[in-house]
Order: structure tokens, then C-alpha cells, then sequence
């Protein structure tokens, strides 16, 4: 795992400054402490920093081909290098290190840019190829590596984060609005927004070709639904653990310690089931424990570390580590993302790195199996929906307002409140009001007048996810569910899941392998119907079928959780002074962006228990130390 970043000048008659590659780096040292290198072939800059877990003695990048006319530098993991290695063997290349970067190098020689089809994992990368003074940069399919660029009349610059962008000076810090609009309705920034104007997010399975007379995006990947279902039960059952198994079993790979997270949850307690039976030694994992009941899984993680043998390490979350550790939380996501989860993913990457170098995490695993809760919501929607307006409006929802707040994980009144708004809505326009947290109406209340009239016109978040959705409208095989998770693999898996997995662990030097998303994986699971993965109401149906013989009866019969936060009563009781603090006196409030007086109002309704605004609360917390730290 590295950090990786690049320089392109379109007047080819000029020089990058290698000192200017060399402070993009160092800005994000965390990512790779191992190793620096540097390449500048006139009007290109290659930099990166490098984590070594392949090939630790001769893997120093950047890598080239045998005659030095080929450059790469390799953020992430390459699974199939070795197989790759053999082939390109046979073929008359020649390599010089064991390094699974070296493969991309004469795979770019055999077949150009069609390189990316043949590459098995995890990587941002960045080609130069000096004979056309063509720099070729590209994303992993599924968007597991991130990689930012930002272009201008003279030139491209790009990186692994974007402090990295921002420490080169080619661009000037504009903060942008349309983008802010979208991350209150979302607590993330989406594809291909970034904070700062003009610079952008390359999405996932693109590509960017870069030449003196133009840059073009293209796409080389994409989730396809083609009507080839597969709906035999125990057929798909089976070839989920082989597909499963093999992606475990390939991700194994390392020349340094390997862990694993461990919530006790379905998808982390799978993959430690299939590492403890391709290792004879105890597999070290690790997991996150809180004081408040309903949020601590740790009799979960400790019934799954009893059941394989692991060697199981816990750390706790507690509400000063919001004080200690949120403006590190903040520089490391340095996009702008306020998912509450940063902080336990934080803590256990943290405890993680003194024991390993690589762990593996279960992400992906919700969208592929249909496991979050909102695809309950879609399903009961259209039932509910057949009651009568009438009663629906003047004594369901009258009864949901009257419900008091609860400042449990994800309370009973919380999902009511949350279902009943959606329900006014059209399946499509429901599935994404499920994560909404500032609607359009609530940011029109939240943002000053002269923030909004500075703006203009600005399109509604659901945008985001509508462009997701029309993507998919040309297949008339293509179900409401399956549109559904082909949304939430392009912008809540990319945008939010896997940058915050990404940021929290590289700021501790840990790389982190995400085995369901192996691409083989994800290709056959679009195949399988919706109603194998979410049967008779059971979230990840499949799923618990293929691991029935595998796991505890306890783990499968438990309800879905994840790493949520006693944010809410943590900020009534011991953050209370701290998010008042922030909220009214940092440089962000004072900005003129807010109107103060409805800040207060989320505020006064949280405290009172009159309603749960955690999620509003958080995102404003963390935008103002964001724009503290940035701006």
C-alpha cells in the first residue's frame, strides 16, 4: 500500500521541480513510511511513498520496463501478480523485482490501456510512457483506492489524498458550494465532487489519458445486470463460498503480518471462518467496544474469536476520544466526510498497526448481500403504501411525531420517523431518503441567505443518485432492487464506506484488503435475483445460507449492527459544552455560510429529547473543523 502522486505540464518544453514532488509526498508520509521515490522526465513528475508489504527488499518505485521508457507507480495490491508474472514470462518480458507493480509495467507493453481488464485487485495507479509523452492514471473498479486530480490550461496534477494536491500549489483553494450543498444532504461528498473547486474525484473503474492537447475520462468497468439469473438456492449458495473462499484465499498474500477486523457480525465472522482454515496459526483480530450496551458488540466478536481460535484484541470507544481525536479524523478524510464510524475505525486501525501490516474488513458485504436495513424499508414500503392516505396522514403520522427521542442505536423512533417521511415518496425517491440527513428544505433553513444567493440555483442532492438510477433505466431486466444496489455500490460504497475504510487506516500505515469485493465475487452476485438475498424479510439471506455450516448459530441469527456511535447521548451529557463550543464560536460558524439561529434550534430539539438530530449535529461538527483546517 502507498500514497501516490503526479505532475503533468502540457508545455513539454518545461520541467516539473522535483522538490515540489517531494513536498506532495512527505504530506502524506502516513501512507507509505517504508520508502520514497521519485521519477521527473521533464514535463513529468512521478512521487510516491511506500508502504512495503510485497517484495520488501526490491519493490522501490518507481518501477520501469527493461529499456527505463515505461514508468508506474502502484497504489494498492495487484492478487493475480504472480499469475500475471508467469504469463508475461513466457511472452519474452523480463522483470528485475518480485513486486506485484512490475506486472503492470509489461502488461501495459503487451495490450496498453487494456492493461486495467486483466488486473485482479485493489489500485490507483499512475503509467508514464515516455516514447508518446503519454501519463495514463486509473482507479480500481470498485473505487477501494482513491485518486483525486485537478487540471488547469497548463497542467494535471494528481494524488492518493488531496492534501498531497493541495501542498503542490498549482491550485487555488476555492471552496465548493454545490459540493457542500450535496455533503449536508449526504455527510459525504459524492463522485466526482471534491470541497475545493476544480478539483475532482477520477470515479471508480475509470481511467484518465493525459497528453499535451487533452485529457479524456474513460470508463473500463462496470457493474452489468444482463438477465442471467441464477436462482437455484443452494447452487448459488454454493458457488458464493467458492467465489468467497477464493477471494480470501488470494488476499492471503504477504510478506508482512496479516489481521483481521472482527465485529462478530456476518460478514467479518465469514472471512475469519475461511483465514482459520487456510492458516495453522491463530489469525490476530480486532474490534471496538463501547460502554453503552446497545452499541458494544464485543460478546459477538468474542463469540466468533472463540469459535475460530483467533487471537482476539478490543479497544474502547469513548466519548473524549471525539475531543482528542476529531481534527485527525478530519485531516486524514481530508474530503470532507462525516461518517460516524471514522472514530471506532480509527481506534482499531490504530490498535490493529502494533500487531500487523495488512488487515482484512468485511465492507462491501451490505450492498453485495442486501444487508442494511433500508432494504427492509424498501420492501415494507409498497405494503404500507396500500393503506389509505387518509389514515396515513391524520393518525399514523400524528402518532410518529408524538414518539419521544431515544438516544439508542438507531432507535424505534428514529426508523419510524425515518419511514413515515419516506413513505410520501416514490420507491426511487425513498431508498436514498433512508440516509438522508439535511433534506433541501432543512438546508434552505440551515444555510444563510447570502450563502445561498452567492450559490445560485444549485440541483437537488437526489441528483446523485437519479443519475444512478437513469443508469441503469436502458436494461429492462434490471429490477427496482437491483437499481437500488447498483446506487449504493456507486455512491454509498465509494463515496463513504470505502474512502472512510481507506483514510482511517492508511492514517496509521495499515493497508486493508476487502475480500467481497473482489470483482469475480461482485460480477456473480448481480446475477443472483433479489429474492434470494433478502427472503422472507432476512437481511443477506444468501449469505447466512452459504455460511450455515461455517459459523455459530449465534452470529447468523443476530440482527444487523455495525460500528454505530452513542453520538446522541453522548452529545446531551459529556460533549454537550464541546459541540456548543464548536458550533458557535469556530471559524466555520463565524463564516456567514449558517444561519446561527436554526443551529440553535437542532440544538434545543436534541437536548430536549424532542427529537434525534445526531447525524445533523455531526455533520456540522465535522465541516467546522474541516474548514478550520483547510481554509
Amino acid at each position: 500500500m502507498c500514497g501516490i502522486a503526479g505532475i503533468y505540464l502540457k508545455d513539454q518544453t518545461k520541467k516539473v521541480e522535483e522538490q515540489v514532488l517531494k513536498l506532495m509526498c512527505d504530506t502524506i508520509f502516513h501512507r507509505g513510511p517504508d520508502d520514497a521515490g521519485y521519477l521527473v522526465d521533464v514535463n513529468v513528475g512521478l512521487g510516491v511513498r511506500r508502504l512495503s508489504v510485497i517484495d520488501l527488499a526490491s519493490g522501490h518505485q518507481p518501477i520501469h520496463n527493461e529499456n527505463k521508457s515505461i514508468w508506474v507507480v502502484l497504489n494498492g495490491e495487484i492478487y493475480n501478480y504472480l499469475e500475471l508474472k508467469k504469463e508475461l514470462t513466457a511472452k519474452g518480458h523480463s522483470f528485475y523485482t518480485d513486486s506485484d507493480t512490475e506486472v503492470i509495467v509489461h502488461l501495459y507493453e503487451e495490450k496498453g490501456f487494456r492493461c486495467l481488464d486483466e488486473l485482479d485487485g485493489m489500485f490507483a495507479c499512475a503509467v508514464f510512457d515516455s516514447r508518446k509523452r503519454v501519463l495514463f492514471i486509473a482507479r480500481d473498479r470498485l473505487g477501494i483506492k482513491p485518486l483525486y486530480y485537478y487540471e488547469n490550461e497548463g497542467s494535471l496534477v494528481f494524488a492518493s489524498e488531496i492534501k498531497a494536491i493541495l501542498a503542490s500549489g498549482i491550485m487555488d483553494k476555492s471552496l465548493n458550494s454545490e459540493a457542500l450543498y450535496h455533503f449536508f444532504s449526504l455527510n459525504y461528498t459524492p463522485t466526482p465532487y471534491t470541497m475545493f473547486e476544480g478539483l475532482q474525484q477520477l470515479p471508480a473503474g475509470h481511467y484518465l489519458l493525459i497528453t499535451s492537447q487533452d485529457v479524456q475520462k474513460k470508463k473500463y468497468w462496470d457493474i452489468h445486470f444482463d438477465g442471467r439469473f441464477l436462482d437455484n438456492e443452494e447452487e448459488a449458495a454454493e458457488r458464493v463460498m467458492f467465489l468467497l473462499g477464493g477471494s480470501v484465499k488470494k488476499m492471503l498474500r504477504s510478506d508482512v503480518p496479516l489481521g483481521a477486523f472482527l465485529s462478530g457480525g456476518m460478514d467479518s465472522s465469514s472471512l475469519v471462518s475461511f483465514v482459520s482454515g487456510f492458516s495453522s496459526r491463530p489469525l490476530k483480530t480486532f474490534s471496538v467496544e463501547f460502554n453503552e450496551s446497545s452499541y458494544d458488540e464485543s460478546h459477538f466478536s468474542n463469540v466468533a474469536a472463540r469459535a475460530f481460535g483467533t487471537e482476539h484484541h478490543s479497544i474502547i470507544c469513548l466519548p473524549q476520544d471525539v475531543v482528542r481525536l476529531l481534527p485527525d479524523l478530519v485531516w486524514h478524510a481530508d474530503n470532507l466526510l462525516a461518517d460516524p464510524s471514522m472514530l471506532p475505525l480509527y481506534l482499531v486501525a490504530e490498535l490493529a498497526r502494533r500487531h500487523v501490516t495488512v488487515c482484512l474488513s468485511g465492507d462491501g458485504g451490505d450492498e453485495l448481500f442486501m444487508g442494511y436495513p433500508t432494504y427492509l424499508a424498501d420492501m415494507y414500503l409498497s405494503r404500507y403504501q396500500k393503506i389509505p392516505y387518509f389514515f396515513r396522514n391524520r393518525v399514523i403520522d400524528k402518532i410518529g411525531e408524538l414518539l419521544p427521542a431515544s438516544t439508542g442505536r438507531l432507535s424505534f423512533d428514529y426508523k419510524v420517523r425515518k419511514f413515515l417521511e419516506g413513505s410520501r415518496f416514490s420507491p426511487d425517491k425513498a431508498h436514498y431518503w433512508w440516509r438522508t440527513v439535511f433534506s433541501d428544505t432543512e438546508k434552505r433553513a440551515l444555510l444563510s441567505e447570502e450563502f445561498l444567493r452567492k450559490t445560485g440555483n444549485l440541483d437537488s442532492y437526489s441528483a446523485v443518485y437519479e443519475r444512478q438510477y437513469h443508469h441503469c433505466a436502458g436494461n429492462l431486466q434490471v429490477k427496482l432492487f437491483d437499481k437500488f444496489t447498483y446506487a449504493d455500490m456507486k455512491v454509498w460504497l465509494a463515496d463513504d464506506n470505502l474512502i472512510r475504510v481507506d483514510a482511517m487506516s492508511m492514517a496509521h500505515s495499515l493497508e486493508v484488503r476487502v475480500p467481497f469485493l473482489d470483482h469475480a465475487l461482485v460480477e456473480f452476485m448481480v446475477s443472483i435475483p433479489p429474492k434470494l438475498k433478502l427472503k422472507n424479510g432476512s437481511l443477506k439471506y444468501l449469505l447466512k445460507k452459504a455460511m450455515h455450516n461455517r459459523l455459530p448459530r449465534e452470529i447468523i441469527a443476530r440482527r444487523k449492527a455495525g460500528w454505530h456511535v452513542p453520538l446522541a447521548k453522548w452529545f446531551q451529557r459529556e460533549l454537550r459544552e464541546y459541540v456548543c463550543q464548536i458550533l458557535n464560536d469556530s471559524r466555520a460558524a463565524k463564516s456567514g455560510i449558517f444561519k446561527q439561529s436554526y443551529i440553535k434550534q437542532l440544538l434545543d430539539e436534541h437536548n430536549n429529547n424532542r427529537r434525534n438530530n445526531c447525524f445533523k449535529i455531526w455533520g456540522l461538527l465535522v465541516f467546522c473543523h474541516w474548514y478550520d483546517t483547510f481554509n
